[in-house]
């Protein structure tokens, strides 16, 4: 079984490839983590959900999913 975090997303859009996500999450500060459906749609694509929290903040909205996948964003501090 996949996850899902249920918190309201930033954006909502669909992309060609899983990668395509992650990198959209990057490109914005306040993205922490994203959801992306695991089948794509009618148009090949598979929607991909933006978000401004992850599963460490919101662990009890964390769901089981057949739909999604659910990345959390690794930040790392070079000193």
């Amino acid at each position: 079984m996949f996850s899902y975090l249920n918190i309201t997303s930033i954006i909502s859009d669909p992309v060609d490839k899983a990668s395509e996500c992650g990198l959209v999450c990057l490109e914005i500060p306040s993205c922490l983590s994203y959801n992306l459906a695991v089948f794509p749609d009618i148009n090949h694509k598979l929607q991909c959900e933006i978000l401004p929290s992850d599963m460490y903040s919101n662990s009890e909205k964390l769901i089981a999913s057949p739909l999604f996948h659910h990345f959390s964003i690794v930040v790392r501090l070079l000193f």
